[in-house]
Order: C-alpha cells, then structure tokens, then sequence
C-alpha cells in the first residue's frame, strides 16, 4: 500500500510539474529568443544595466530606477536596489545579452511555484485552472513583458508568486513567511506601482502568523525571526539613504503621494477594478483591448463599473463567509488574498495622477493578476470538485500509461508525447518576443563607436543637446561604463545614473553629444557617428553622435 500510495504521489507530481512547464513555456520562449536574436540594452533598460554595474562598487545604489511619480517636487526613485541586485553577476562578467534570459528563469520560477502552491490549496483542479490563468494572463501582457528587466515588468511573475505564497501562509504554510518577505521586498522595490499590493499582502501574512503565537509558537518564531532578517538584509540600503539623504527617497515618495494634483478618484478607480474582474476581465484579453484599457478607465466610467465593482466584491466576501462557516481555511485564505488584490487596485487608481495617464498604461498592468486571482478563487469549489474526479477517472490512464512505458515502444512513445504537448505549448501560447533588429543594430552601433572614440579610465560627460536622441543617451552612459571608462551625466540622466555619475567640478576627457543631424558640430569635435533611426519621422530620425573638447571643468 506504501509503495502504491508513493507511487501515485510520483505521478501526481509529475503531472504538476508538466502544468507547471506548459505554463512557463511560453516566457522560456521568450527569454530563448531574445538571447538569440543577440540582444542589446536600449532607453531604460541601459540605465538598469549600468546601475546593476554599480553594485559591486564603493558607491553602490540605495534606491531604485528613477521615476515620474517625483512631478514638480524631489526627484523620486523606486523604493529599492534588489532589481540590481539580481543582475549584478550577469552584468560583472559580461554577460548583457543573456539578461533577458535571467528575466525569463526569474518569471519561470515565480509562476511555476505558483502552480504547484495552487495544488496544495484546492488540488489537481486549481493547479490547471492556475495553469490556464497564468497562459492566459502572459497572452494579455505580450512578449515584451514576458523575459523583460525593465523594472515595471519583471515584477509581473514574482507578485503572481506574491499571492500564492500569502494564500498558503494564511492557510497554515507559515514555514513560507520568509519567502513573502523576499518576494515582497522584490514586488515592492521594483516599481511603485506594485508596492500597495505587496504591502496588502505582506502585511496580511505576519498578521497571520503573529495570530498563530499562542497556539503553536514554535515553528512561527522560527518563521518570524528568518522573515525578520530577510526584510533587514533587503532593506537596510534604502533605509540608510533615507536616514543620510534630505530629504529621503521614502520621504520623497510620500510627499509625491500627497501632492496637490488632480487624481483618478473613485470613478477611475472603480472602472479600474471592474475592468480586472468582470466578464471580460483584462487577464483575459490581448493587444489594444488589454493595452487601451487604463485609458478607457479613466475616459469612460459610470454608474455600471460601481455596480459590477460592488457586485463582485459582495460575491468574494460570500465565498469568505462560506467557507468560514465550512471552516475551509484554504478557500477563506485565497478570499482574503483576492479581496487585499481587489483593495490595492482601487487605492491604486483612485490615487493615480490624471497627469500620468501614459505611465499608466504600464503601472495598471498588475491589475490584471488581482483579476486572474479573484476568479481562480470563486472556481475554487469547482476545482475542487473536479480534481478528484479527474484523479478517479485518470487512474486506469496512467495504469496504461505505466505498461506502456514498460514495452519496447514505451521510449519512442513518450518522446512522440513530449513532442506533441511541446508542439501545443508552441501554437496556443505567447507568440516570439519582438527581436527589434534595427533597434538592437543602431543601439550596438552608437555604443561601438563611442568606445572606439574615447580613451579608457577618462572621464566623459554625455548628454543631449537637442530634443529628441532616439533614446540612446542611456546607451552611451552605459558602453562607457562596461568599457571601463568613467561616464557622467547630464540633463535627465543624472537621475538615472545615479549620484555617483553626476558632475564635481573636474575637467573631462571630453563630452559625447547625441545631438540633431542639422545642428553645428562644437568647435574642435568631431563627429563619431551619425545615424538613422527607420520608422520616425523626418525630424526625429537622425542623430549625430559628437565628442568635443571640454570647456572647463565639465565632469
């Protein structure tokens, strides 16, 4: 009976992990193309690549990527560095254009993780329909955010992984409170969009946990004291710049928090949320209906998004009271956590500036996980009803299946297999991530010709000096740093480099210019590169890459 019993768990697991592989397919397949197509860091990214640089310096960074949350006020960043932490080692040894694959193996992990959480708490049945959900969820985001380091991106899987990992602390994993802590460090440093779910969700598990004291204190103390010193190793940089620094990035932030704009309000916010959970929700769709929908949210609204917001959250507390009655933890926990996703979507948008609406065409974009995770939790009892069913019925298969493996046409039979669900993945998931070949080319270009202009261990400012430069200036600021020269910034880049590239009063080297192919060369420059961007308009097309003396005193 053991050996039996063992046996079914061996196939019951390996079934997971076949949902767990089809569901992540799809971000391999990117992250697999992006390598191959010999990927370059461009605009933002470029900036994160040489900021996660810096880490293995004396002048590491204490905050995150820059960000337009700051408006009139002090310059804001994202809360924390763990973003750079991450790619530090890849960025050290050269390895740039497999970043997108490290993205891809992070994105992996979460959301396979997820999977096999959601078999713990509602069975084989919840596990596929988490499976399906998160196929469907990375078809509404796109290729782009599938194996991306932009910051707003790869915070996408780990908060999927956020919510599950609260689930099971709230259901009695509290061995997992340490995992929360660190993934809900990463969520909440990487964007400021993903901070109020992460600190919803974060929040609810040590409540939980805190809760369970009295009762089993051991294995909690454990489980508080190691959750403790992850969230002091992940927060110790940016409380020190907020303690050495006036003001202070987390003093920043929430001064932008309560600066006089015009704000999104409950009619946004009530649109928002909505759109993230009723028949259409936005996991669900693609292209323009998933990419349009923050700003039909704050264009279109009316008495029917309070409704369905209303209805919907009535329906999620019902399924909360139920399964309280029922004494269902599982099922009371995955309620709470889809009513905090529902909370930190509606705070969300009812505090998003009206100003930002193009931000938020990307900040909204986790709405659609706290949708995803809602409606997994009204089909919980479903799932769970067909979960054994499904097991009862696939006993004999996998009997056949066992005999079948045991004959001589068992390997060539399980390759053909392989083959056929790998073939399914393919046609039914993400399409391949856009390559941006003349993106990647003028990029590789513009960095090559300006580490063969320029002299190693030199001090060079870079900028622009006209108003459009292709998005190349993070370019440059980062092929100086990786060639090992000393880059310092200028204008809107100061921000981006952070505070160890901005100027001191020393003289440069020289100055690299991204200036427009009209204007007049500095007097004694030379032009290292003019180039031509394909797709833009006239005006904004072409570029002159210039190094010219320095005036004085420059860097």
């Amino acid at each position: 009976m053991a050996s039996r019993g063992s046996c079914s768990g061996r196939r019951a697991s390996a079934a997971v992990g076949a949902l767990a592989l089809v569901a992540v397919a799809p971000v391999l397949r990117a992250g697999l193309g992006l390598v191959a197509s010999s990927w370059v860091p461009q605009s933002d990214d470029a900036f994160i690549v040489s900021r996660s640089f810096d880490v293995f310096t004396t002048h590491p960074p204490l905050v995150g990527a820059h960000s337009l949350a700051g408006g009139g006020g002090p310059k804001v960043h994202s809360l924390g560095p763990l973003l750079y932490v991450l790619l530090a080692v890849p960025v050290r040894v050269g390895a740039i254009g497999v970043l997108p694959l490290v993205a891809a193996l992070v994105s992996s992990a979460a959301l396979a993780w997820s999977v096999v959480l959601a078999r713990r708490r509602g069975g084989f049945g919840l596990a596929g329909a988490t499976a399906l959900g998160i196929l469907l969820l990375l078809r509404a985001l796109g290729p782009a955010a599938a194996a991306s380091i932009w910051n707003p991106s790869i915070g996408l899987a780990p908060l999927v992984l956020l919510a599950f990992l609260t689930w099971s602390v709230l259901d009695g994993e509290v061995r997992l409170l340490p995992a929360v802590a660190l993934v809900g460090s990463f969520t909440a440093q990487a964007h400021l969009s993903f901070v109020p779910p992460s600190a919803l969700l974060a929040a609810a598990a040590a409540v939980a946990v805190v809760a369970r004291l009295r009762t089993r204190p051991g294995g909690e103390r454990r489980a508080l004291g190691l959750a403790a010193l992850v969230l002091v190793a992940s927060w110790a940089l940016p409380v020190y710049q907020e303690l050495t620094d006036h003001p202070g990035n987390l003093t920043a932030v929430a001064g932008a928090r309560s600066e006089q704009v015009a704000r999104g309000g409950a009619p946004v916010a009530f649109a928002a949320t909505s759109q993230a959970v009723w028949a259409r929700p936005t996991f669900t769709r693609t292209g323009r209906s998933f990419s349009q929908a923050p700003t039909q949210a704050f264009e279109g609204h009316g008495s029917g998004d309070v409704v369905v917001t209303v209805a919907f959250t009535i329906v999620l507390f019902a399924v909360l009271g139920s399964a309280i009655r029922r004494r269902d933890r599982s099922v009371s926990s995955g309620a709470v956590v889809a009513l905090l996703l529902g909370l930190g979507v509606f705070a969300t948008a009812q505090a998003f500036p009206r100003r930002d609406l193009v931000v938020a065409l990307y900040a909204f974009r986790w709405f659609a996980i706290a949708g995803l995770v809602a409606w997994l939790v009204v089909a919980l009892p479903v799932a769970r009803a067909v979960g054994p069913m499904a097991a009862a019925h696939g006993g004999g298969a996998l009997r056949a299946v066992d005999r079948l493996r045991a004959g001589p046409l068992g390997r060539p039979v399980a390759l053909l297999g392989l083959a056929l669900v790998a073939v399914l993945v393919a046609a039914w998931s993400v399409p391949p991530a856009p390559t941006d070949d003349d993106g990647s080319r003028l990029a590789r270009s513009v960095g090559d010709a300006v580490v063969a202009g320029t002299e190693r261990g030199e001090r060079y400012q870079f900028g622009r000096s006209g108003r459009y430069d292709l998005q190349l200036t993070s370019v440059v600021g980062e092929r100086l740093l990786l060639a090992g020269r000393q880059p310092v910034a200028t204008g809107g880049a100061r921000e981006a480099m952070g505070p160890s590239h901005r100027p001191v009063g020393r003289r440069c080297a020289g100055l690299v210019l991204l200036q427009p192919a009209s204007s007049v060369v500095p007097t004694g420059g030379r032009t290292l590169l003019l180039v031509t961007a394909p797709g833009r308009p006239a005006g904004e097309s072409r570029v002159r890459v210039v190094l010219a003396p320095d005036p004085g005193r420059s860097c």
